[in-house]
Formats: C-alpha cells, structure tokens, sequence
C-alpha cells in the first residue's frame, strides 16, 4: 500500500499553492499554455544543477501539473544548459492539447 490519502483541507491547500505556481510563479510558462486552451492548471516544477565530470554544470529540470484537477502530467530533461532550464515545462505545454477534455468538473479535491 501506498498510505493514506491526504486530507482534505491539507489536500486542497497544496492544490492551491500549486495553482500559485502556474499562475505567477516558477510554472508560469505552463500555466499561460494550460490557460491559453482554457485549461485548469496546478503545477510544481524544479531544476537541479548537476555536475558531469569534464564540463561545466548542467540541470536538471522537471515539472508535475495537474490539469482540469484530473489528469497528470509530469516532464523531466536531464543534463540541459542552464538557458534551457525551462524545458521540461516545454515538453509539458506540447502534451497539453493531446489530453482529453471532460464534462466533469474535478477543482475540489477529495470531494
């Protein structure tokens, strides 16, 4: 087994948080693409610096978005340029349009 799920109100306020991210923060390049297809977007991305022996330092990029509080979408590029930090969010924002849309609505959490 994997634990038990989240709490609702611990649940939601991650949600939130990570709605923050996508609207004015390190995610915002995936949440402009989520939003410019009316789409709902929760995101967390990340870089690490990497050392490859021999060069100078790479990252390591990645990014995990919830879209439409019901697909999963998680991006990860290794050992890129620090000018290409953003990649991974990149990659993401081209998957966007390939997910299917629902009648559903899934914004609250653990509801």
């Amino acid at each position: 087994t994997f634990g038990k799920a989240l709490p609702a109100p611990v649940a939601t306020e991650i949600l939130r948080g990570m709605r923050q991210a996508a609207e004015v923060g390190t995610a915002t390049q995936l949440g402009k693409a989520g939003h410019s297809l009316g789409r709902d977007i929760a995101a967390k991305s990340g870089t690490a610096e990497v050392s490859i022996s021999g060069s100078a330092a790479a990252v390591d990029s990645w990014v995990t978005a919830i879209v439409d509080g019901r697909w999963i979408i998680t991006a990860r590029v290794q050992n890129s340029t620090p000018e290409q930090a953003n990649n991974a969010q990149e990659i993401a924002a081209r998957i966007l349009p390939l997910i299917p849309r629902s009648n559903i609505s899934y914004k609250t959490p653990c509801s």
